[in-house]
């Protein structure tokens, strides 16, 4: 198994990350909102968004590299695929394992992935 994230599977691009965000369906735990929508491609692709109200820059990026890493190492869990768009709300600062603990619970929440869980806005 191919653990890598190569560029391909980051999502860039304004109308793309829009068309996301108003077709997509959502799922919310802890500091973490996830809006997923179904792709035709043989992998997954994420975007994250960090608004400035969680901090500086420095942490900033340390949360995207965090969420980037947990994806990465989780991505071959992940039933069907997916464009994942992840929205990071202010939190107080938290571990690789949190991250992946609540990345693992929303992804794996999706229809087609055998749980079930309830929309929360």
């Amino acid at each position: 198994m191919n653990y890598s994230l190569p560029r391909s599977h980051i999502l860039r691009g304004r109308r793309l990350l829009a068309e996301i965000f108003n077709t997509g369906m959502r799922r919310s735990s802890g500091p973490l909102r996830l809006i997923a929508l179904p792709n035709q491609l043989s992998h997954h692709r994420l975007g994250i968004i960090t608004p400035k109200k969680l901090g500086p820059a420095v942490r900033r990026n340390r949360v995207r590299r965090q969420l980037r890493e947990a994806f990465r190492l989780m991505q071959h869990d992940i039933p069907n695929h997916h464009d994942f768009l992840l929205i990071v709300r202010p939190h107080p600062p938290t571990t690789l394992v949190d991250y992946q603990g609540v990345l693992s619970h929303l992804m794996l929440s999706l229809p087609g992935s055998g749980t079930k869980m309830t929309d929360h806005e």
